[in-house]
């Protein structure tokens, strides 16, 4: 009813935003709650506009232009978010140990390659749901609501902690490594003491500067383990990569379900498109938090007057929808007791007003379902219940992809609590590690009493290794219905590089039945 008094009171005026070339639609078949104990499982259907002329009259087989998505679990989302890390920790960790242990002959080869000296790693926490709202998203020209949001990967390429031992085995940086006493790699600085003589004579620089470093063959040793790490370790990081991206498909306990249904869209790699899932917080208990966080968003966005004016009528539809289902009743009553937009009729007549007293010319464009500046909104919202995506009109998708990154390791870009990436760059410094040694000659036994001082390191160029290759990362975006899904191209890739072979149709169609 709503969208027929806006297409009455709106109908005949000029427009200025086009959206007809948002290529993707997506629609709620069916939500219904009593179906999942029936190994029903709720759905999102993915139409592309552009494929459906043209696949009128062709095999379906063929020819498609329409796509279910079984929704995943946000704590299915979440769990592959986890391993997606963890797959970069493992790279960073072989990364860094490969060239450490490869420049520092004889010793760390001994120590790690022989001896195998390393700890476990620290767990990984499970990543924060944050919702990703890019201004690339929004129509060109769009004053954004409220501020710009980044993926939920964004910082997160580096180890939780670093420490002075490898978090990985010794067989994932030690392949081909062996212990080399030739070429000595430096003399180490000393002293020379007399005590009969009142004599001490030291290399120059001691301690912090061998009397000879062999930097020629230092400068080669690192160079290899760096191409070594880009072209063995890499293909075997984005090999983790996609076993973190395997479906995941457990409804044995539909309370406790564990799903990840991906599709890749048409590939993951840069620029060529994402791995995409759809997402639905199934846990009921979250439900009254989730409906809180989007009634805040609402009061919180910044819009001009007449969008403001319609803000809450248009929203308050949703909330007035939800508030007759049965597990969102008792929910959404105070809500729309606070927002005081919840009755029947309220955006009719709103809009009413607004057509008598304003210029309605903007707020609604040619192919763009509702009114556009308010559906922006929606980009958001948090994951939540697929009844509340439908009653809202809005979905949200789990997002995977490749960026290509130019950067060192540890990464400065990261998340760093003050003065934690300094002391990252300490621990992950590229260099040689010498012990200054003083000798101390005395007229008894033993004659001769040698005394070693702190180990010290010294830097080798690059200093921090360098990164220049693919990144994957990872991000919750949520989508107005009708509207652009951000990096979605072309069509689902049956034959992307690690799913080749998957048919997903078959794949997913026992939780589509």
């Amino acid at each position: 009813m709503r969208w027929l008094v806006a297409l009455l009171l709106l109908g005949g005026l000029a427009w200025g935003q086009d959206f007809s070339r948002d290529d993707y639609l997506h629609s709620f078949p069916d939500q219904r709650l009593e179906l999942f104990p029936t190994a029903h499982w709720p759905y999102l259907g993915l139409t592309r506009k552009a494929q459906v002329e043209a696949c009128r009259d062709k095999d379906p087989q063929t020819c498609r232009y329409e796509w279910w998505l079984p929704y995943s679990t946000l704590e299915g989302t979440q769990e592959v978010a986890r391993k997606l890390r963890q797959a970069w920790q493992r790279f960073e960790e072989r990364y860094w140990w490969r060239a450490q242990v490869s420049l520092n002959q004889p010793a760390f080869p001994l120590a790690y390659c022989t001896v195998g000296l390393s700890i476990s790693p620290a767990s990984t926490p499970l990543p924060e749901v944050k919702v990703e709202a890019r201004p690339f998203f929004f129509p060109d020209g769009y004053t954004l609501p409220l501020p710009a949001t980044l993926a939920a990967s964004r910082g997160t390429h580096r180890l939780d902690q670093y420490w002075p031992l490898p978090q990985v085995p010794k067989e994932d940086f030690c392949d081909g490594v062996d212990v080399e006493l030739l070429p000595i790699m430096a003399i180490p600085p000393f002293c020379v003491a007399v005590d009969f003589l009142n004599f001490e004579w030291c290399t120059p620089g001691y301690p912090d500067e061998p009397l000879w470093f062999n930097e020629n063959e230092a400068s080669d040793k690192v160079q290899k383990a760096i191409q070594h790490g880009l072209k063995q370790y890499f293909p075997e990081y984005q090999a983790d990569v996609m076993k973190a991206l395997a479906p995941q498909l457990d409804i044995s306990q539909p309370t406790q379900a564990k799903v990840f249904a991906p599709l890749p869209w048409a590939a993951h790699l840069s620029g060529a498109g994402t791995i995409l899932a759809a997402v639905a917080d199934l846990d009921i208990s979250r439900n009254a938090q989730t409906l809180r966080k989007m009634a805040d968003l609402l009061r919180q966005a910044n819009l001009g007057k007449l969008e403001k004016g319609l803000l809450i009528p248009y929203y308050g539809q949703s909330f007035l929808a939800l508030s007759r289902l049965a597990p969102f009743d008792s929910v959404v009553g105070p809500l729309c007791q606070a927002l005081g937009g919840c009755a029947e009729g309220l955006l009719d007549q709103a809009l009413r007003t607004a057509a008598a007293t304003s210029n309605l010319s903007g707020l609604k464009a040619p192919y763009a379902p509702g009114f556009w500046k308010l559906e922006q909104l929606k980009r958001y919202f948090p994951p939540s219940h697929p009844l509340i995506q439908e009653a809202f009109g809005y979905a949200s998708f789990f997002q995977v992809y490749n960026q290509i990154t130019v950067s060192s390791v540890p990464d400065p870009t990261a998340n760093w609590a003050p003065g934690e990436y300094a002391l990252a760059q300490v621990q992950r410094m590229l260099g040689y590690w010498f012990v200054p040694f003083k000798l101390r000659i005395v007229a008894h036994d033993p004659w001769v009493i040698p005394t070693p001082d702190l180990p010290r390191l010294r830097p080798v160029p690059p200093y921090l290794l360098p990164y220049t290759l693919e990144r994957t990362h990872y991000s919750w975006v949520s989508v107005p219905e009708g509207y652009l899904i951000p990096r979605v191209k072309g069509l689902p890739g049956a034959s992307v590089t690690g799913f080749t072979g998957w048919d997903f149709d078959n794949l997913y169609r026992p939780l589509l039945r």
